[in-house]
């Protein structure tokens, strides 16, 4: 086909992102040239990239760069007409010349690239796809070239960016983290991420990108999280050399782009590195590094050299067939390898329980809880970022694939969208039904969106699937927990303390179970045994003070408050468990200063409103008592006790009828309480209406007929109308109950 009058095809050399890339003859300059067919169809935003493309191309004139001739349109398809370059692509070159070179030329290679790239720069233009099969390596002194601009960007306004800013731009695993987050600016320094991928390629001879992780999902979340092993922990070699380039390689590796050296300083160092400085081993070595870097990249690995002193004497047979019987090996091991992980889900580090917050209440009080499945540590840029476009397109390519979908999920998850991490969960498992991990991960999702019975469907499908794990005995025991189904949540967490004695979590787990319960010394040994496992728990030492103030030991209940505040100083339950420990021990003015930071932490709380305020009628502000019930009723309108505080506050001030409002509410929260009662008596005495006292305080002494203060109260409503009879009867009576309570004390 003769194209535009003036090109020869002859055949098909490439195949691109938008078509075919054919090997013609210039007719008019009898040269060989390269055509590169761009399919656009109807889209305004194709058309535009190819424009950009052939203009930059035009534009550059650089010797690591490939020069474009001529643009022509032909049967509704775009062709760039450019130089045709005789040689091979960088990522054959790695794959089929492995150690073929030494580490000068590889050095003189990585100079040449990134003088390449840096004229790109310094013409306005940022690359974003550079990778191993975008680089030719012609003549014999293997001259690295670019290829493709495909989708280069301006960096000043002389071309408009074209890209939809939730499109995928680039090559997994070679993209830096910043071109997975839409909002993240593009700079050249994006492209020292890439050059530092191939170039740390290049010298370790791996035939695929450090990055990547057998499917797209996974290789984004690599880039954003993994640090790959530095270089020169890969070689045998003493290199000076070696050890800055390796530094060299690892700055351009930053996951944050503007910690990345400079492309220009980069030039400079690799320049540094090519000229002969003592020490240095001699140009001739290769450095040699494992065959397949590809599934260990997260392991340090420690090679032995394997030099031997020069010698005259002829190698044994053995020796000399060594090399390909261990290749040999090489290749039956990884076969067996790979043919053992395809299709198969990767085990995963599963996560464990946190923590369950409560309020510090006036008596036993029934838990409000809110229990995190704790993360594993974000490194550098998290993939929370990403936006829900740019990972579906990252699956796309491989949608009936289940660990695509799984890993989906998981980023999703970290972004805290729990529901869309559900969905892709579920559509692995219908890829691979037995996919325990994506029932794990996805009843872990279930129970962040506090569908607990959900939740324990997976984790009971998980059992199932792996008796043997215990974590998602955690997880169901969790979930029991907070459909409060306390005993099945010991049953779980005794089952998995059985498969693992040394799981915190699980001693932890139980130990919220029995405070649910109200077994409280058993929750205290839980949770001291979970501190011995662990000493930098994060909530033991939490959910251990608040069963030392339920028992009362409000000392120790100070302590681990203390320990707890270290820990999750953010936490405003911590203070708020301090703040009711120090207020019980009469400490009132330390609890007010833990109950206000507890409010500036979270001024939602309600009951550290109520327990300063109680703190404050204790030191007789009764005004500042009034404001604090009042704004714990506000938060918590049915608060059982900040009625009966602000009443009693209401009495001491005077203001008897609103006293009366308040506490005639809290009689009807909490009929059973004798303490209303009693104060209901006060006021009415106070009011003079002595039958309705009368009323009240034998009310009072109906359910708590050891409570002396009402007897004295009532024998003084008897002498007020003259019912002296009466009266001593109580008088005795209130004798009575408060030489009991005196012994009780001392025998205490």
């Amino acid at each position: 086909m003769l194209l535009n009058q003036r090109y020869q095809i002859q055949r098909i050399i490439g195949q691109g992102g938008m078509g075919k890339v054919y090997y013609a003859i210039d007719v008019h300059h009898k040269k060989p040239v390269a055509i590169k067919e761009c399919i656009v169809k109807k889209d305004k935003n194709i058309l535009e990239r190819v424009q950009r493309e052939y203009y930059f191309m035009l534009k550059c004139h650089h010797p690591g760069v490939v020069k474009a001739s001529d643009f022509c349109l032909y049967n509704n398809h775009y062709f760039i007409v450019m130089e045709y370059v005789d040689g091979i692509s960088l990522s054959n070159f790695i794959k089929q010349k492995s150690k073929c070179i030494d580490l000068q030329k590889q050095l003189e290679i990585s100079l040449q690239l990134c003088e390449a790239v840096a004229f790109l720069h310094k013409n306005g233009i940022i690359h974003r796809d550079l990778k191993p099969s975008n680089i030719i390596l012609y003549s014999e002194n293997l001259k690295p070239k670019l290829l493709d601009l495909g989708i280069a960007k301006c960096i000043d306004q002389e071309l408009a960016t074209i890209t939809n800013a939730n499109s995928l731009i680039g090559t997994p695993g070679y993209m830096a983290p910043e071109q997975f987050i839409p909002k993240e600016k593009i700079t050249t320094n994006t492209d020292v991420f890439s050059l530092g991928v191939i170039l740390y390629q290049l010298f370790t001879w791996t035939e695929r990108s450090p990055l990547y992780g057998g499917h797209i999902a996974s290789t984004m979340t690599k880039t954003l999280e993994l640090q790959i092993p530095s270089l020169i922990s890969l070689s045998p070699f003493q290199d000076l050399r070696l050890q800055k380039l390796s530094d060299l390689l690892e700055s351009c590796l930053c996951k944050k782009s503007s910690r990345r050296v400079p492309l220009e300083q980069l030039c400079v160092n690799l320049r540094k590195l090519l000229s002969p400085t003592k020490g240095n081993v001699t140009n001739t070595t290769r450095i040699q590094y494992p065959l397949n870097l590809d599934n260990t990249a997260t392991k340090q690995v420690k090679i032995q050299p394997n030099i031997t002193k020069a010698s005259n004497k002829k190698p044994s047979k053995i020796a000399q067939r060594l090399p390909i019987l261990l290749t040999f090996l090489s290749i039956c091991f990884g076969l067996v390898y790979l043919l053992s992980t395809t299709n198969k889900p990767k085990k995963e580090h599963r996560p464990n329980i946190n923590n369950v917050e409560q309020s510090a209440t006036n008596r036993p009080k029934k838990l409000i809880s809110k229990n995190i499945i704790r993360r594993q540590k974000k490194h550098n840029l998290d993939v929370k970022h990403v936006d829900k476009n740019v990972i579906d397109k990252a699956t796309s390519l491989a949608s009936q694939n289940a660990i695509d979908h799984y890993q989906k999920g998981k980023i999703y998850d970290r972004q805290k969208k729990h529901h869309l991490a559900v969905v892709s969960y579920t559509k692995a498992i219908e890829l691979s039904f037995q996919y325990f991990d994506a029932y794990y991960a996805r009843g872990v999702a279930y129970y962040e969106l506090k569908k607990y019975r959900l939740a324990t469907a997976d984790a009971t499908k998980v059992i199932q699937i792996k008796p043997q794990y215990f974590e998602p005995y955690i997880l169901r025991g969790a979930a029991w927990y907070h459909l409060h189904n306390d005993n099945l949540a010991v049953a779980d967490a005794n089952i998995a303390i059985k498969l693992n004695s040394q799981s915190s979590d699980a001693y932890y787990l139980r130990a919220m179970a029995y405070y649910s319960l109200r077994k409280y010394r058993r929750a205290v040994a839980d949770s001291s045994k979970a501190l011995e496992i662990n000493p930098q728990h994060l909530y033991a030492n939490y959910r251990r003070g608040m069963a030392y103030y339920e028992l009362k030991k409000y000392g120790h209940a100070i302590a681990d408050g203390s320990k707890a505040i270290e820990r999750t100083p953010h936490d405003h339950n911590v203070y708020l468990l301090r703040g009711a420990a120090y207020y019980w021990s009469g400490k009132h003015a330390l609890a007010i200063s833990d109950t206000s930071q507890a409010i500036n932490i979270n001024p939602q709380s309600s009951e550290s409103y109520h327990i300063r305020g109680m703190a404050y009628y204790n030191l007789q502000k009764y005004v500042l008592a009034v404001a604090d019930s009042s704004k714990a009723l506000e938060i918590t309108p049915q608060h059982i006790y900040a009625s009966y505080r602000r009443a009693m506050a209401y009495y001491r001030l005077g203001k008897y009828h609103l006293a009366i409002t308040d506490n005639t509410k809290a009689i009807e929260l909490t009929p059973n309480d004798h303490s209303p009662y009693y104060l209901q008596g006060l006021i009415y005495q106070a009011l003079e209406k002595y039958d309705l006292a009368i009323i009240h305080y034998t009310k009072t002494i109906k359910l708590n007929s050891q409570y002396s203060k009402a007897y004295r109260s009532r024998a003084s409503v008897y002498q007020q109308l003259g019912q002296h009879e009466l009266a001593e009867a109580d008088i005795k009576e209130y004798n009575k109950q408060t030489h009991l309570h005196l012994q009780n004390t001392k025998a205490k």
